[in-house]
């Protein structure tokens, strides 16, 4: 990974080239850089923030999962679930990964409705990101069939739901890197 670190006031501050994003812009771009970048950060220690941009593409990344990837994932839709109703959550078919927002009160509602008109297995991997880039970030990694039992009881809001390969962060992160991922520390 391209990028210049410097330790301020105990922070490790990391000013990354473009090409560190999750979000490719060009087809020129390599097309794992963000897995790529994001292991770098890993394997370093190095917390990654980027302020001004969405949460729909943040909360994913400091859970260490890119949205795009060449095999996992070669597009996304994002999309708000604070009406599950008024979506055509057929036209979700052919997305590799969808990410949601202001889906945690109506969770069950979207698990159903991934499940029944958008063709997702059960066994689809499922994040959820609560409180992204803060002392408080907390994931939850299940499937379709699993998400709600592993966040019952839980304080969902505010969080971020990925569903897709991407979520199965195992799939391309080892199991120690996932577990060391760093989190931003405000």
């Amino acid at each position: 990974m391209t990028g210049d670190t410097a330790a301020r006031g105990g922070f490790t501050l990391l000013m990354a080239l473009s090409r560190t994003r999750g979000v490719w812009p060009s087809p020129r771009t390599p097309p794992n850089a963000a897995t790529d970048g994001r292991r770098g950060c890993v394997a370093s220690r190095v917390s990654l923030a980027v302020p001004g941009i969405s949460s729909s593409l943040s909360a994913p990344l400091f859970a260490g999962v890119p949205l795009t990837d060449k095999a996992l994932s070669r597009h996304f839709a994002v999309t708000s679930c604070h009406d599950p109703d008024a979506l055509d959550w057929a036209a979700f078919r052919g997305i590799d990964t969808l990410v949601l927002l202001m889906a945690a009160a109506k969770l069950p509602v979207v698990v159903d409705r991934l499940q029944q008109h958008s063709q997702r297995a059960q066994s689809t991997p499922v994040l959820v990101v609560r409180s992204a880039g803060t002392p408080e970030e907390t994931v939850w990694e299940a499937t379709l069939d699993s998400i709600l039992q592993v966040t019952a009881g839980e304080k969902l809001s505010p969080c971020v739901v990925v569903v897709g390969a991407v979520a199965d962060r195992s799939s391309w992160l080892s199991a120690s890197e996932a577990s060391d991922a760093p989190t931003f520390d405000l």
